[in-house]
């Protein structure tokens, strides 16, 4: 967060921290900056959840990237299981966005 944020600054982004208790959901709409989520896992889950939620399907949202930083967490139960099935939501909106 601390090495992102002056990249928003500069850049003019918002910088938004979603770990335990920070983060809103749904996320405010921000209609001059574009926002950069910074999330857990089980936070990020959330985050995709809600804007599904909100039409449908993450383009409407206007998500340009998602990166995951915890791709080894896949072999993982529970863990794995949520990553798995948060990116599977992803890529299903993705396609069906395509469609």
């Amino acid at each position: 967060m601390q090495s992102l944020c002056p990249f928003g600054l500069n850049l003019e982004f918002n910088v938004e921290e979603y770990v335990g208790g920070k983060g809103k959901h749904p996320p405010l709409h921000r209609k001059r900056k574009t926002s950069l989520y910074v999330c857990t896992l089980e936070r990020g889950a959330g985050l995709v959840d809600c804007m599904l939620a909100d039409n449908g399907q993450l383009g409407g949202r206007n998500v340009g990237m998602i990166v995951v930083d915890e791709l080894h967490l896949l072999g993982e139960q529970k863990r794995g299981a949520l990553l798995e099935a948060t990116l599977t939501k992803v890529l299903e909106s993705k396609q069906s966005k395509s469609e």
